[in-house]
C-alpha cells in the first residue's frame, strides 16, 4: 500500500519521469536511491507513428556527473530508454518510466554505487525524437540534477523539464573573398517547472548544465563535426567557421558537462566507465572516445539552410578555333572548356554560332563542350558560350570569341609588262586578287622563259602586290619571254593558287 500511495501522490503532482539509482545496502548514513521526475513541451508531433515503428519517442540518460564508480559492473553512466507515456490527464507532465507489477515498485537503472550522502550528484539528459523514426529529425532536449540527500527516504522528486527543441543555425555574416562564415542560435532557456512534490527542493533553480554545442557540417556528404560553440544561455551563440568556395550545411548537438570521470576510456577496468555503457548498450556516438568532460546528444537540430560562399561563375578556357583566327577549311571543331569550385551544371550550357543555337547538337560534358562544324561558307563566325555553376547562386559565365572561313584560292588580277615594246631593264610586277603569303620563295613562284636570273622581290601594298627587279641582269633586245606564277603561290590564309597564270612580253 506504501508505494501505490506513492504512485497516486506522483500522478496528482504532475512528477511523471522517472529515472532511479540504487545504492549500497551497507551506505551510512542512507542516501537516495531513486529519483522520480517528468518532462512538459516533447514535440508537438510526439508519438505519432510512421511506417516501420515510432516516429517520436523519448530517451533519458541518467548519471552522476562529479564521482568515479570503480570495479565490476559498476558504471559512471546509466541509460534508461523506454517511450515517454502520455500525461495520465491534461495538464499533467509526461511521464517516464515503468512499474511491472501491482505493487508498482519502480524500475530503477542498476549497477550505480557509492552514492556519497550530500556529495553526489544525480544528472538526468532527456531527449525526444521528434517526427522521424531516427536522430536526424528536429530533436527536444532538457536536463536537471540534483545532490544526493542525507539520510534521505527511498526516492527523492526531480522539478519537471521544460524540453527544447535543439535550435537550428542560421546564417549571420559570409565574406566571400576570406571564405569566412559566422553561423549563429540562440542557447536553449534550459527551463524546470515550479511543479514537483517537494517544493521546498534546493536544486529547483538549476545552474546551466550546458557547456557549449557541437557543430556539424556537410558539402552535400556526410555531416562532419567542426568544432565547438560556447553556450550563451537564452543569448545568441555564435561559430565561425572557414571554409572552400561551395554550398554548405550546418547542424548542432548540446554538450552537456561531464566532469572528470576517468571512465571514458580506460582499458584496465573492463566495465568502469562510459566507453562500456556506451558499448553495451549498442551506442557508438562521439561521446566514447573524443570529448572527456562532455556528453554530446544523440539529437541533431535541424540542418541549416544551405549556405553558399561561391559567386564566381565558372572558368572558360581553350577557346578553338582561337579568337580571331582565319581558317582555310570549311570543317572545324568549334570547343573550349570550362570548371568549377562549385562543379558545372551541364544542362545550363548554351552554345550558339550566329546567333543560332546549335546546344542540342553539341557534346557536352561536367568539363567541356565540342561541335563539329561542317560545310560553312567562307564568311566571319562568332561563337557565344554560356555555362552556369552547380552552386545554389548558380552562378553564370560565358565566353565570345570570333573566326573567319576562307577557302578562296588567291588569282593574278594584273600584271606588267606586257606587249613588244619593253625595255631591257623593265621591272616586274604582279597584283593579287588578295594579301599573300610573302614567306613562300618567289623562286617556287615565279619562273621565265628563256631564263633570266639574278631577281630581286619586294612585297608591298597590304602583301598584294610584287615586284621584281634584275639590275646585274637584263633582258635581251628583240626576244619573247613567257612568265609563269605557278600554284605554290598562296593567300596569308593558306590557300593556294588554284591553277598556274602565265603571259608573255616581247623586249
Amino acid at each position: 500500500m506504501k508505494w501505490k500511495k506513492m504512485l497516486g501522490m506522483i500522478i496528482v503532482v504532475e512528477m511523471l519521469l522517472v529515472v532511479f539509482s540504487s545504492v549500497s545496502t551497507t551506505a551510512s548514513p542512507k542516501s537516495t536511491e531513486r529519483i522520480i521526475g517528468g518532462v512538459y513541451n516533447p514535440g508537438e508531433d510526439f508519438g505519432n507513428t510512421a511506417p516501420g515503428g515510432v516516429a517520436s519517442y523519448g530517451n533519458a540518460t541518467f548519471y552522476t556527473s562529479n564521482v568515479d564508480q570503480y570495479g565490476a559492473d559498476k558504471y559512471d553512466v546509466q541509460y534508461y530508454g523506454y517511450h515517454i507515456g502520455d500525461p495520465y490527464s491534461s495538464g499533467y507532465a509526461h511521464h517516464y518510466g515503468y512499474h511491472p507489477g501491482p505493487d508498482a515498485y519502480w524500475y530503477a537503472p542498476q549497477d550505480l554505487y557509492n552514492n556519497i550522502p550530500g556529495g553526489t550528484e544525480y544528472m538526468v539528459i532527456v531527449e525526444t525524437i521528434n517526427g522521424v523514426n531516427d536522430w536526424s529529425g528536429a530533436n527536444f532536449t532538457g536536463s536537471t540534477n540534483m545532490t544526493a540527500a542525507v539520510d534521505s527516504p527511498d526516492y527523492q522528486y526531480l522539478p519537471d523539464i521544460f524540453l527544447e527543441q535543439i535550435p537550428t543555425p542560421n546564417l549571420k555574416s559570409r565574406n566571400y573573398t576570406s571564405g569566412e562564415i559566422i553561423i549563429n542560435w540562440t542557447g536553449l532557456d534550459e527551463w524546470i517547472s515550479e511543479n514537483s512534490v517537494a517544493s521546498s527542493q534546493k536544486w529547483k533553480i538549476q545552474a546551466s548544465n550546458i557547456l557549449s554545442y557541437s557543430v556539424y557540417r556537410s558539402d552535400g556528404g556526410l555531416f562532419e563535426r567542426v568544432g565547438n560553440a560556447t553556450q550563451n544561455r537564452s543569448g545568441e551563440v555564435l561559430f565561425e567557421d572557414t571554409v572552400e568556395p561551395g554550398d554548405y550545411y550546418y547542424r548542432i548537438a548540446v554538450n552537456y558537462r561531464y566532469a572528470n570521470n576517468t571512465g571514458l576510456i580506460d582499458k584496465e577496468h573492463q566495465h568502469q566507465g562510459l566507453y562500456n555503457v556506451l558499448v553495451a548498450q549498442g551506442y557508438t556516438p562521439e561521446n566514447s572516445t573524443m570529448f572527456p568532460g562532455m556528453y554530446v546528444t544523440h539529437g541533431r537540430s535541424n540542418v541549416s539552410e544551405v549556405i553558399c560562399t561561391d559567386i564566381n561563375g565558372p572558368w572558360i578556357e581553350n577557346m578553338q578555333p582561337e579568337d580571331g583566327s582565319v581558317l582555310n577549311t570549311n570543317t572545324t571543331t568549334i570547343s573550349a572548356n570550362y570548371s568549377d569550385v562549385s562543379g558545372i551544371d551541364v544542362g545550363s550550357v548554351v552554345l550558339k554560332i550566329n546567333d543560332v543555337n546549335y546546344t542540342s547538337k553539341a557534346v557536352i560534358t561536367e568539363t567541356g563542350i565540342s561541335y563539329d562544324y561542317t560545310n560553312m561558307s567562307d564568311v566571319n563566325y562568332t561563337v557565344y558560350l554560356e555555362v552556369k555553376d552547380n552552386s545554389s547562386k548558380h552562378n553564370k559565365a560565358s565566353k565570345t570569341w570570333s573566326f573567319t572561313v576562307d577557302t578562296t584560292p588567291p588569282k593574278v588580277k594584273a600584271k606588267a609588262p606586257t606587249g613588244d615594246k619593253v625595255l631591257v631593264y623593265d621591272e616586274i610586277y604582279i597584283t593579287f586578287s588578295e594579301s599573300m603569303d610573302k614567306t613562300v620563295d618567289m623562286a617556287d613562284v615565279f619562273s621565265i622563259e628563256p631564263y633570266l636570273g639574278g631577281w630581286t622581290w619586294g612585297w608591298y601594298e597590304n602583301d598584294t602586290k610584287v615586284r621584281g627587279t634584275h639590275p646585274a641582269n637584263p633582258f635581251t633586245a628583240n626576244t619573247t619571254y613567257n612568265c609563269t606564277i605557278s600554284t605554290n603561290a598562296k593567300d596569308e590564309h593558306g590557300n593556294n593558287m588554284a591553277n598556274p597564270y602565265s603571259w608573255n612580253f616581247t623586249t
